[in-house]
C-alpha cells in the first residue's frame, strides 16, 4: 500500500483513503475514547438530541441521488424539535449553492442551515487574517471569494510563476486537479508559500468510485512543515466552532449542550474524529458512503476512532 499511496493514476478505494488519513494523524485532533452503541436509523436516537449536524455526501445524498429516508428523517427531526444543520467539507462554491442543491433534490433546507468548510476559511479571512494578503485560488472550479480585505488571484498550471508570487494559496476544492496543478503546488510549497485548506477530505464517495479531494493532494506533499498549512474543515476546530455559532443563530438558543448535539457523518477521520474533539455526540452512518461495502470495524481498529453511535441509515 505504501508504494502506491500517492499515485493518483491508481484508483482510490476505502483502504487507500483510510491509509492517507492515517498519514495525516499527527496534524489532526487527538482521538477521544468512546463506547459505541448500534442501531438501525438516526431518527431512533432523536429523543436524546436537541440538534444534529449532518454531513452531506453519504448522509443526505450520493451524487444526484437522495439517500433513502432522508425526507422522513427531516420530518421526524421537526416533530421531535431537533434542530437540523448541514455541515459539509465542500468548499468550491458559496454555501448558498449548496442550499440550492439540497432544495433541488427536494429537501426543505434553508441556506442558513448549511455551513461549509469554505465558510470557515472565509470567516478567518474576514476577521483573523492579516489584512491585504494576495491570495492565490488553486481550484479552477472555485467561485472566488468576494472579500475586499484581500486581493485574490486565479492560479492555473499554465502560469506557474504566479504560484510563488502570492502570500498564501487557498485550496478550496480539486474538481479539475491533475499532475500539472500538483506540480505547480509542489513548487510553491518548496518556495515557502503557505496553504489554507478549506476542504481536508482525502476522498469523497460517488456512485461506483471515490474522488480525489484536497486532503489527498496536500498529504502527498513531501516534508511540508506543519505550520505551513492551516486547515479549516472537518475534523478541525474552525468549522465546528462556526457551525455551533450558526446553530445558535438559527435556533435562537445559546444554552444548547454539546453532548445533546450530534455530528452525523460517514467518515471516521473527518465527521467522527472532529465531532468527538468538539465535545459533540457522534453518529456514524454506514450504508451509503465510506463504509457502504463494509469495513467499519477494521477501520475503527486501525484508526482508534470510534463514534457514540453507529447506524445503518438515517
Amino acid at each position: 500500500m505504501s508504494e502506491t499511496l500517492f499515485l493518483p493514476d491508481q484508483p482510490m478505494d476505502q483502504a487507500r483513503c483510510i491509509a492517507v488519513y492515517e498519514s495525516l494523524r499527527e496534524v489532526m485532533p487527538p482521538s477521544v475514547s468512546k463506547t459505541t452503541v448500534r442501531g438501525e436509523k438516526l431518527r431512533d436516537f432523536f429523543h436524546d438530541l436537541d440538534a444534529v449536524l449532518l454531513d452531506g455526501y453519504g448522509v443526505l445524498n450520493i451524487g444526484a441521488d437522495v439517500v433513502p429516508g432522508v425526507e422522513e428523517m427531516l420530518a421526524a427531526a421537526q416533530g421531535a424539535d431537533v434542530a437540523v444543520m448541514v455541515l459539509t467539507n465542500g468548499g468550491s462554491r458559496p454555501t448558498r449553492s449548496a442550499g440550492a442543491k439540497y432544495r433541488s433534490l427536494g429537501l426543505s433546507l434553508d441556506d442558513r442551515q448549511v455551513v461549509s468548510s469554505r465558510d470557515a476559511l472565509e470567516d478567518w479571512l474576514r476577521h483573523a487574517s492579516p489584512p491585504g494578503l494576495t491570495i492565490g485560488v488553486a481550484d479552477s472550479f472555485c467561485t472566488t471569494p468576494d472579500l475586499d480585505r484581500h486581493h485574490f488571484v486565479a492560479l492555473t498550471p499554465d502560469a506557474p510563476d504566479r504560484w510563488t508570487e502570492v502570500d498564501v494559496i487557498a485550496f478550496f476544492g480539486a474538481v479539475n486537479w491533475d499532475y500539472r496543478w500538483q506540480s505547480a503546488l509542489e513548487d510553491a510549497v518548496r518556495e515557502g508559500v503557505r496553504l489554507l485548506v478549506a476542504n481536508p477530505d482525502v476522498a469523497a464517495p460517488h456512485p461506483g468510485a471515490f474522488s480525489f479531494e484536497p486532503g489527498y493532494w496536500v498529504a502527498s506533499l513531501t516534508a511540508i512543515p506543519r505550520d505551513q498549512v492551516r486547515w479549516f474543515g472537518k475534523p478541525y476546530a474552525p468549522v465546528f466552532d462556526l457551525a455551533l455559532q450558526k446553530l445558535e443563530e438559527w435556533t435562537g438558543r445559546s444554552n444548547l449542550k454539546r453532548e445533546r448535539i450530534a455530528m452525523v457523518g460517514d467518515s471516521l477521520h473527518t465527521d467522527i474524529l472532529g465531532g468527538n474533539a468538539a465535545g459533540l455526540k457522534t453518529v456514524l452512518v454506514t450504508d451509503h458512503g465510506m463504509f457502504r461495502e463494509g469495513g467499519v470495524e477494521a477501520a475503527m481498529k486501525t484508526s482508534g476512532i470510534s463514534p457514540d453511535v453507529i447506524v445503518k441509515t438515517v
